[in-house]
């Protein structure tokens, strides 16, 4: 079926283009006809961007609908995890990668505007709730195929060993930006571990999101978030626990790079829109930053970050 679907595309592309369309006329649209053409029509819509979430379980049937976002087929690069959709286990861990694209979904664009995003969810944990290399390196290759623009990743994987930092180290990455969510200490996670892709990038080829918990008296320093393992390669800082959000589970530096994409999104494309030429990873370099204070409890010595203004 897959190569049949090929064929059809091919065929759209190809010099015999009008012959093919006579002939569906022909047929009199038969439904074996219907669908060539809603096929063809489709197979070339242009999008603004097109980007991949790699993370657990996603449930694209039970998200809002958007005039913007255009889901794909979810993709299981683990091929072992099974799960049912249903409203009533949305809030289990599992779906994780359902919170980040519901936060992403919350894109503002231009009132009017026809802006058409293509997501592709990528399940990079199998049905133990495990990330392996392999997993992440299918993964970055589907999505390298796909030409996506760049990768949303609310993971890291820690690298235990020799052995595997060396087959990371072996992914090419090139020219596929990743916005990432900061790695915190949790079981398995401390301050020495090296994670995966955090650490195989490049600066030029990444943004890490970071997070600060929020005092109650806004006009003094919030809190230094102490959990974060490398705060100094983290380039912004949002709340740790922002508010409002669609699932109240989504927080911490995952929630933050959920923000910080739609934010992004809303940025670079009215760059993109105003200025005509684009650059991405230009839009990215001169996004607005705002600088927030923060501190350590109990001590009295303060330090700027930078945030993003998120509305």
């Amino acid at each position: 079926m897959i190569t049949h679907l090929f064929k059809v595309h091919l065929e759209c592309k190809s010099t015999r283009k009008q012959k093919f369309f006579k002939n569906l006329i022909k047929r009199a649209f038969t439904w074996k006809a219907l669908f060539f053409l809603f096929f063809c029509l489709n197979s070339n819509q242009n999008f603004a961007l097109r980007i991949a979430v790699f993370d657990t379980g996603f449930c694209p049937s039970l998200l809002e609908k958007s005039n913007h976002f255009v889901i794909s087929q979810v993709k299981d690069v683990t091929q072992s995890v099974t799960y049912k959709c249903n409203k009533h286990s949305l809030k289990n861990r599992q779906f994780h990668g359902q919170w980040v694209l519901s936060e992403l979904l919350k894109t503002k664009l231009k009132e009017g505007s026809n802006t058409k995003i293509k997501v592709f969810p990528f399940v990079i944990f199998n049905n133990r709730g495990v990330q392996e290399i392999r997993y992440w390196k299918r993964a970055i290759e589907e999505a390298k195929k796909l030409n996506v623009d760049f990768v949303v990743a609310a993971a890291g994987l820690p690298t235990k060993n020799t052995k595997e930092r060396e087959k990371a180290a072996q992914i090419g990455f090139k020219d596929l930006p990743f916005l990432l969510a900061a790695g915190r200490r949790y079981p398995g996670i401390n301050k020495g571990t090296i994670l995966f892709p955090h650490d195989f990038l490049d600066q030029e080829s990444r943004l890490i999101f970071g997070t600060y918990f929020e005092g109650v008296d806004h006009s003094r320093p919030h809190f230094k978030d102490l959990e974060l393992l490398e705060p100094k390669k983290v380039n912004y800082f949002l709340p740790f626990n922002f508010k409002p959000r669609v699932f109240g589970e989504l927080k911490g530096t995952s929630l933050a790079v959920s923000l910080a994409t739609r934010y992004i999104l809303e940025t670079c494309l009215k760059a993109k829109a105003d200025e005509g030429a684009f650059s991405f990873m230009g839009c990215l370099k001169s996004l607005e930053k705002e600088r927030v204070t923060i501190k350590v409890k109990h001590q009295k010595s303060v330090e700027e970050v930078y945030s993003l203004p998120i509305p």
